[in-house]
């Protein structure tokens, strides 16, 4: 073999037939990608904590809400019940107007 078609073997990467390196390695990108990796996953959790909270706060609302819709319910279950007595004493009323009506005539 000679020189020209001998293999060589670049440090970190794979061999290569004098034609330059396979992968060209940069230690500087390597750092870059992992100062950005690291930058894009601190604004992954500040967004994660974001919508927790966000989702914590939503969570007492409806809460708040279904205890408030608890309460009217049972104050308007109330009233019902007030306005069907009202209507039966009103009925007992016009009924025994009528029925002593009736033994007038």
């Amino acid at each position: 073999m000679s020189a020209e078609t001998k293999p060589v073997i670049n440090s970190l990467t794979t061999s290569t037939w004098n034609s330059g390196k396979a992968y060209d390695f940069k230690p500087m990108d390597t750092q870059k990608k992992n100062q950005e990796l690291k930058n894009e996953e601190a604004k992954v959790e500040a967004k994660l904590k974001m919508y927790l909270q966000k989702f914590k706060e939503l969570e007492s609302t409806i809460s708040l809400q279904e205890e408030e819709t608890a309460k009217n319910r049972v104050v308007d279950v109330s009233l019902i019940q007030k306005m069907v007595e009202d209507l039966e004493d009103d009925v007992v009323e016009v009924n025994s107007k009528a029925s002593g009506a009736d033994g007038h005539l």
